[in-house]
């Protein structure tokens, strides 16, 4: 987002009164009738979670204090949000630093509907020209995450790692 489709925003807890500024989309308080509400987890700004109130000229107008809040749901998610940062990074690293991006692709690829696939299959959802499928097919085996089966010509994963 451009820096003129934002706005920064001081909020403060209603129970502490401990503050911190928040820089959000104006976009969504383009949308809004009067009121919009942004709920702040524990452990964001202080111990508390509460609810802040904001019209639709970006001013506060109330906040509420919440009685419960439901962190199992919110560790989860975070742990799903770490997860896939951590994913992206192996991505990352794996195809640019290691240049190893066919045996990665071959492995996500055995990862989806069918845990089994012929070296032309393989190829023609990959992408990757035959040789080099073959060659990744057999690096993947001697390193025990697939299974390659010569006589059928089929490649098979051997354990589900995500």
């Amino acid at each position: 987002m451009k820096g003129d489709k934002l706005f920064k925003i001081n909020i403060k807890c209603p129970e502490c009164g401990k503050e911190k500024v928040l820089t959000l989309p104006k976009e969504r308080s383009e949308i809004i009738k009067e009121l919009y509400t942004i709920s702040i987890p524990s452990g964001f700004i202080c111990d508390h979670c509460f609810q802040a109130f904001i019209d639709k000229g970006n001013k506060i107008r109330g906040y509420q204090k919440v009685d419960f809040e439901v962190k199992e749901y919110r560790d989860l998610i975070d742990s799903y949000d770490n997860l896939k940062k951590i994913q992206d990074l192996y991505n990352k690293i794996i195809s640019e630093v290691f240049n190893a991006e066919p045996l990665f692709k071959i492995l996500i690829t055995l990862h989806g509907e069918k845990n089994e696939l012929s070296i032309d299959e393989l190829k023609n959802i990959t992408g990757i020209a035959g040789a080099v499928v073959k060659h990744a097919v057999f690096e993947l085996d001697k390193h025990g995450l697939i299974k390659f089966d010569e006589n059928s010509n089929k490649a098979k994963l051997i354990e589900k790692l995500f």
